[in-house]
């Protein structure tokens, strides 16, 4: 495995948390062929912080 420098970026709301990587030429990170974001939108989701691959 390559161990790559990435950046990770936060959207913090009032009531939504999303991110997303980004590799040092601003390219979203892949990660078994898929981008690697995430999102809660909901406060039935409580504490967790769940993600999911576009």
């Amino acid at each position: 495995m390559i161990k790559k420098d990435y950046n990770l970026g936060l959207d913090i709301g009032a009531t939504s948390v999303g991110f997303a990587g980004i590799d040092e030429q601003y390219d979203p990170i892949k990660l078994k062929g898929k981008t690697v974001v995430g999102v809660t939108c909901t406060p039935r989701v409580g504490n967790q912080l769940w993600g999911y691959f576009i």
